[in-house]
């Protein structure tokens, strides 16, 4: 993700690594709208998602860890087009709950304990 700087130049926000504002950033949009699933049919594999209409967000959360986005099927002509961002390859998933752990509120934080436990264990 390149932003322009306060003297008009431009710079890679994400080319040393996600700093810790955007990693705050990215788990308060987690906190709302993310959800950290173990793989009913898959127990060793668990799943990071967030769903929303706003591409523009998914978009900058695959930026920051990695992991897909793909189209949601609307449920009725009227509504409004919908993506998920999803990971699911256990060392990424991992890896991105460490760094959105500092950043939970209690609820999140207890799931994401619980989820990064049951990866130590498989």
């Amino acid at each position: 993700m390149t932003v322009t700087t306060e003297d008009g130049g431009r710079t890679n926000m994400f080319a040393k690594g996600p700093q810790i504002k955007v990693v705050a950033w990215a788990a308060g949009i987690f906190e709302g709208e993310g959800s950290i699933n173990i793989i009913p049919n898959r127990p060793s594999c668990a799943s990071l998602q967030v769903s929303m209409t706003d591409l523009d967000i998914l978009e900058r959360l695959q930026d920051i860890f990695g992991g897909y986005i793909y189209t949601k099927q609307k449920q009725k002509p009227h509504h409004k087009q919908g993506w998920t961002w999803q990971m699911s390859r256990k060392a990424d998933v991992y890896a991105t709950l460490e760094k959105l752990l500092p950043w939970f509120g209690e609820r999140r934080s207890f799931r994401a304990l619980n989820v990064l436990d049951h990866l130590d264990r498989i």
